[in-house]
Order: C-alpha cells, then structure tokens, then sequence
C-alpha cells in the first residue's frame, strides 16, 4: 500500500521539465556540468581540480573494470594529445 508520505518521494512526482543552468565557468564542459556546479556552490564548495591525464586513467579504468591499467593503456593514453584523450 502507497500512503501519502510515500507519493512525496521524488520517484512518484510527476516529471519536469528542467532546463540547464548558464555558467560562464570553465568548469562546466556540459549541461550535466551546470547543475553539479549549481550544487557545489549551493553547499559553499570549489570543484575539485581537473586530475592529471595519469590519475583520470587510474580513476576510470579501475571505476568500470576493478583493475589499473595496464603499461601499455598508460603509455598509449600519455602519447595520445588529442583533445578526446
């Protein structure tokens, strides 16, 4: 049984639609990127600064495999200065 307090829950409210905030930071690379801002700022934070090439690799590779990357992803990774690396 769904009681009153239950339809409160974000996942029972009807959908919005809401649009991205403006930022003029550098920061935001993307809409997603605005509204994380947003909430940082709210809390009276900073972002983080960008990781280094060889930290990213190490966070990514270990978030969607559960292991480091190998020598050979690093030095490939490294060696690639395109602005998608």
């Amino acid at each position: 049984m769904v009681t009153d307090e239950d339809r409160q829950f974000w996942s029972f409210k009807p959908l919005q639609k809401n649009a991205p905030p403006l930022a003029s930071d550098p920061w935001v690379r993307s809409s997603i990127d605005g509204f994380i801002l947003r909430k940082i700022r709210e809390s009276n934070q900073t972002p983080a600064p960008e990781a280094p090439k060889h930290l990213w690799l190490r966070r990514v590779t270990f978030d969607l495999t559960g292991l480091p990357p190998t020598l050979k992803e690093i030095k490939e990774f490294l060696a690639d200065d395109s602005s998608k690396a």
